[in-house]
């Protein structure tokens, strides 16, 4: 059984004739295996970026045409293949001529890489010889796995630094130990010092004491 699908593209409606089966799309089809993020310069790009500006949603396409270019499925338009860079060029050109619409990853989605404006056509991406899905919808399955990908990575990020706070506070913490150690050891030599200092000082008058004793005995017996 074949059926119409249509889908509706920035106030477009793309229609294209699929098998039955072919109208579920899993939510786990995305255009390969889940990427090493942070090896992406377009993730990179979009970690240094603030989330809702222009820099930012630049990067979340430029992740999503990525994703495509290093696909091993196969780009279809108006029912002819295409390989990924001629396809990633295609919707680059079309990005270039539409860019004053497109202000979000969802925009560039809906209004350039869901189908063909001139035939009315969805795009597609042949999986297999008996599997193809819409470009739209495995692109949003790509939004959803970078978001899962930021989250991943900002939680790396606040590990991380929470582990490098507690490291520092870990070494401030020897820091006061090792200066309070120090303080104390001072405290001690100071007060032996000063102990020091005072027996030498009962010394000297024990030995004044002993001279006067020295010198006050023979004059005492001359004057008996």
């Amino acid at each position: 059984m074949r059926v119409r699908v249509w889908f509706l593209v920035g106030g477009v409606v793309f229609t294209g004739c699929v098998s039955s089966p072919r109208q579920v799309v899993p939510p786990s089809v995305f255009f390969g295996p889940r990427p090493d993020f942070e090896q992406m310069r377009s993730f990179q790009k979009l970690m240094a970026a603030i989330p809702g500006t222009e820099a930012y949603e630049q990067a979340r396409i430029g992740y999503l045409l990525e994703r495509l270019q290093k696909s091993s499925y196969t780009f279809i338009r108006n029912k002819s293949e295409y390989s990924n860079q001629r396809a990633v060029l295609h919707l680059r050109w079309k990005y270039y001529r539409s860019k004053r619409e497109v202000r979000t990853a969802e925009d560039f989605i809906d209004r350039i890489a869901s189908g063909s404006r001139r035939s009315g056509q969805a795009y597609q991406m042949r999986v297999s010889s008996t599997e193809f899905y819409p470009t739209r919808t495995v692109f949003y399955n790509e939004l959803q796995l970078l978001e899962q990908g930021v989250r991943e990575y900002q939680a790396k990020l606040r590990k991380a630094e929470e582990a490098r706070l507690a490291e520092q506070a870990r070494r401030a913490e020897e820091a006061k130990k090792g200066e309070e150690a120090r303080l104390a050891e001072e405290a001690r030599l100071a007060e032996k010092a000063r102990a020091a200092a005072e027996e030498a000082e009962q010394f000297k008058e024990i030995l004044k004491v002993e001279e006067k004793k020295a010198v006050s005995g023979p004059a005492a017996k001359l004057g008996s």
